[in-house]
């Protein structure tokens, strides 16, 4: 099975590539948006992996007062 999911993940560029000439100009479209969202979920993730962090630093000193 996970060769299966292996060879298909291989080949996702050859369908990319041939879907992008059926349709150029959508590829265009889709590629621009594609790009500029990765470039935007760097930053994301970075500041929730930040809040994580803070979080469970203030739950360790603050924690559960009884």
């Amino acid at each position: 099975m996970f060769k299966l999911y292996m060879k298909s993940f291989l080949a996702t560029p050859q369908r990319l590539w041939a879907w992008s000439e059926l349709h150029p100009y959508e590829s265009i479209g889709y590629g621009a948006i594609l790009l500029f969202l990765s470039l935007a979920a760097k930053p994301i993730i970075v500041a929730a992996a930040g809040v994580a962090i803070v979080g469970g630093i203030y739950w360790m000193f603050n924690g559960p007062q009884q």
